[in-house]
């Protein structure tokens, strides 16, 4: 690692990292310091031969040199090598100030690392405070949302705190919405459900871009109004990829 923090800190220097050969602990961990401390124009290979040649019994070092004890198949065909390129995450745009001054080394990189992602995506509470129609998240303060983002946000929860975590069809939600309006809504609450109804055998598709709408702009205010990460915003707000809330029943409190 400390090989490659060398090279990877000259701009003008770019690094091919093979990992074919050697034994398979030393490639696997260079393919970690790879992703670590690589750049966009570094570049990860591997070497691959073609079948039977993989086979160790054959003992393939190269086109023209066997040192296996058995012989090869009749009709085998000739050896192909393939240099193969990896895709690899160049982790290290996220991570450049981290990897500022002296690395004491590699675990010690991980665990800071680790500790960095786990609380860029760590979401250990949402509350749902129907009195006030406000979210709030890992014990910050209260946020206070739009009546149309409240209610969708109480029907998903509705559905994590009994165990439906799956991407939700916008009938499912409404359900939901009702049945939470039941217990802590009012009588006033239970319209919005009929104007829901209404909207989804009239107007659909316009019904369901208002929703993503509602739920878009309530992406942006937590983001804005607490700090709160792209990573925890997308567990907490349903969005087109995941219709659901993405944090089991006891992270959610609804009062």
């Amino acid at each position: 690692m400390r090989t490659v923090r060398e090279f990877s800190e000259d701009p003008d220097t770019s690094i091919i990292f093979s990992v074919a050969g050697g034994r398979k602990t030393m490639g696997s961990l260079l393919f970690s310091v790879a992703n670590l401390l690589g750049r966009p124009n570094d570049r990860i290979t591997h070497v691959l031969v073609n079948e039977p040649y993989d086979n160790p019994a054959y003992g393939f070092l190269y086109p023209g040199f066997m040192l296996g004890a058995e012989p090869l198949p009749k009709n085998t065909p000739e050896p192909k090598i393939e240099l193969a390129e990896i895709p690899f995450v160049p982790l290290r745009l996220l991570f450049a100030k981290d990897l500022g001054g002296r690395i004491s080394g590699y675990m010690d990189l991980v665990r800071d690392l680790n500790s960095k992602v786990h609380a860029y995506s760590e979401v250990s509470r949402l509350v749902i405070d129907t009195k006030a129609q406000s979210l709030m998240v890992n014990d910050e303060e209260l946020v206070r949302i739009g009546p149309k983002a409240f209610v969708l946000m109480l029907g998903y929860a509705w559905l994590a705190k009994n165990g439906n975590l799956r991407h939700t069809g916008i009938v499912n939600v409404i359900d939901a919405i009702r049945d939470a309006f039941a217990v802590y809504g009012t009588e006033n609450d239970m319209a919005w459900i009929d104007e829901a109804r209404l909207a989804l055998n009239d107007k659909k598709a316009e019904w369901q871009a208002d929703v993503h709408k509602s739920l878009y702009g309530l992406r942006t205010r937590l983001m804005n109004k607490l700090g709160l990460t792209k990573p925890q915003t997308d567990r907490i707000v349903p969005h087109r990829e995941r219709m659901s809330i993405d944090l089991d029943a006891e992270s959610i409190t609804i009062k």
